[in-house]
């Protein structure tokens, strides 16, 4: 999982308008919590920014009063009307046990489905997992190069070592869906007609004539 350094401030605002001031004057509050730290801090809006957007998941190196703390953000709260961050959480992790994350998804190659005329469908963008910090990859990736039209690649194809996907095992992640334009991958040999008003081939074959039977 990648890797990226924030830093913090504590803070002691706690009524409503401490902490209306502090948004006003650029500041995000937030709150750090884990085994043996419960942290009230605030956060420049500016470092924040790199952080939540972006379709990327970070192992997050918290810097506050100089001591470090390596944390995953758990949750964040933006304002109804501007959009803005107005309050995060943070969680401290140990290494040494799983954490709940989502990871990007990214598909690799072209599918043949889509070579075909067919509509590639990314139907899960963000996939949780859970597994120690150490097995966590940047992103969750799908080879799409065999995906046929009509097929589907689903939670229980992707295998991550050390990682669990915390989906149903038939939820669909990427797809590939017909279209009026898709050409069929593996044409059907034609069926040969036979004319009922021809003579077979055995009578041809032996000069039968066919009979009249008007008289």
């Amino acid at each position: 999982m990648k890797t990226i350094s924030l830093k913090a401030e504590k803070r002691n605002t706690q009524t409503k308008g401490d902490l209306n001031q502090l948004k006003k004057s650029g500041f995000v509050p937030g709150n750090v919590y884990g085994e043996n730290v419960n942290l009230t801090i605030k956060v420049d809006e500016r470092d924040l920014k790199k952080i939540i957007y972006t379709p990327d998941t970070y192992l997050i190196q918290l810097e506050v009063d100089g001591k470090t703390y390596p944390s995953i953000l758990k949750d964040i709260q933006f304002h109804k009307v501007t959009d803005r961050p107005i309050h995060i959480d943070l969680q401290v992790v140990n290494e040494s046990k799983p954490v709940t994350v989502t990871l990007p998804v990214v598909t690799k190659g072209q599918s043949k489905g889509v070579k075909a005329g067919g509509h590639l469908n990314l139907s899960l963008r963000r996939v949780k997992v859970k597994g120690l910090v150490k097995d966590l990859p940047d992103v969750v990736e799908i080879d799409i190069t065999d995906l046929g039209v009509g097929k589907s690649i689903f939670c229980s194809d992707i295998k991550i070592n050390g990682v669990t996907i915390l989906h149903p095992e038939k939820l669909a992640i990427v797809s590939v869906k017909p279209t009026r334009n898709v050409v069929e991958e593996e044409p059907k040999p034609a069926a040969s007609a036979t004319t009922s008003a021809q003579p077979s081939a055995s009578a041809a074959s032996t000069g039968a004539q066919p009979t009249d039977k008007k008289k």
